[in-house]
């Protein structure tokens, strides 16, 4: 029953026509319900970490016999690429990235809807309505604490771990704190507007006027602070859980602390306007939804996947961080620049 659901997908999706390399040749499958895509091609720009690329874009593509390439992009790099290329696109698919980037590529008329199979096992919280993007796995923002050095250098001082995004500003936490750079990283505007959701725009300016001081590197992607935590270089980061759960596994001393009212970040995936490979794009999206690559989601993200019932709980009911007008016309980036430039 299910194949026969697979194959009329198949039929619905691309009139069983393909356009490897804008050619139309006949999609055919073999025994175990898979499209045969030999000569076919797939690329992607990624915003999630590498690996989080490499693992979705291999397991789809080996099986069915096509090749891809991608290249990792911080959130804002992915934005201005896909509008400078927006009259004849090099990619394919976008992997990764916040809800944000994926709605704004919508309001611009750069990417375009696609229907999947799986779409229904997603909660309404995190896909676009239209079909425009779909999130395959959501995350909270967390401080990342290096345990072995606030043993050594804090701990003897009787200081609890920090629990709110508040108690950053301690002055005792200067120049041992490392983020993204939020005129770069979809992380870091996360964070930001997380700021504004729980204080109010007002504080939050006032919070990253303070807060900016105390930070002793602004990394280029959201997931460097964790691993320059990891490494000893810092004693606290802010970036996603899922990085931090990854280094964890691994066996760094690295203890995260989720603040209250953090909400989650929704990774996503779209389509972009023109896709070179159009029906293999669609193909792919309705892939990554699919209970077979959110176990390999589990394996090499550590966030949590949507497309799993067991974790509708973590899901429904959650306030989703979704920037908005007031994280541009606030200002408060203007704030971040002009306090690190006056730190130098």
């Amino acid at each position: 029953m299910r194949k026969i659901a697979f194959f009329f997908f198949l039929l619905v999706i691309g009139g069983a026509m393909s356009s490897c390399s804008r050619d139309t040749t006949s999609i055919k499958y073999n025994k175990s319900g898979l499209p045969i895509l030999n000569d076919c091609h797939l690329v992607a720009y990624v915003a999630a970490r590498e690996e989080v690329g490499e693992a979705l874009l291999s397991s789809f593509c080996k099986p069915r016999g096509c090749t891809y390439e991608f290249i990792r992009l911080s959130t804002e790099e992915l934005l201005r690429r896909v509008e400078e290329e927006a009259g004849n696109p090099k990619a394919d698919i976008i992997i990764g990235g916040t809800v944000d980037a994926h709605q704004m590529m919508k309001q611009k008329n750069l990417s375009i809807p696609v229907t999947s199979q799986h779409a229904n096992r997603i909660s309404k919280t995190v896909k676009d309505k239209d079909g425009y993007w779909y999130g395959y796995e959501v995350e909270k923002l967390a401080i990342a604490i290096n345990k072995e050095r606030w043993n050594e250098e804090l701990a003897p001082l009787g200081l609890p771990y920090p629990s709110r995004w508040q108690d950053l500003l301690n002055p005792v936490y200067k120049g041992k704190i490392v983020m993204p750079d939020p005129n770069v990283s979809g992380t870091a505007y996360t964070f930001f507007q997380s700021l504004i959701d729980t204080v109010g725009e007002e504080e939050a300016k006032e919070y990253v006027k303070n807060f900016a001081g105390q930070v002793g590197e602004a990394t280029v992607n959201g997931y460097m602070p964790v691993e320059l935590v990891a490494s000893g270089e810092y004693m606290i980061g802010i970036n996603f859980m899922g990085d931090q759960r990854m280094l964890q596994k691994q066996g760094f001393p690295v203890v995260s602390i989720v603040p209250e009212q953090t909400g989650l970040s929704v990774n996503a995936i779209s389509k972009l306007k023109r896709a070179p490979n159009g029906i293999i794009a669609d193909l792919f999206i309705d892939y990554c939804l699919s209970e077979e690559a959110g176990h390999i989601l589990e394996k090499v993200s550590f966030g949590v996947p949507t497309m799993f019932a067991k974790n509708e709980k973590e899901i429904e009911g959650q306030p989703v961080r979704r920037t908005n007008q007031h994280i541009s016309n606030s200002g408060i980036i203007e704030i971040w620049n002009r306090q690190r430039l006056s730190q130098k």
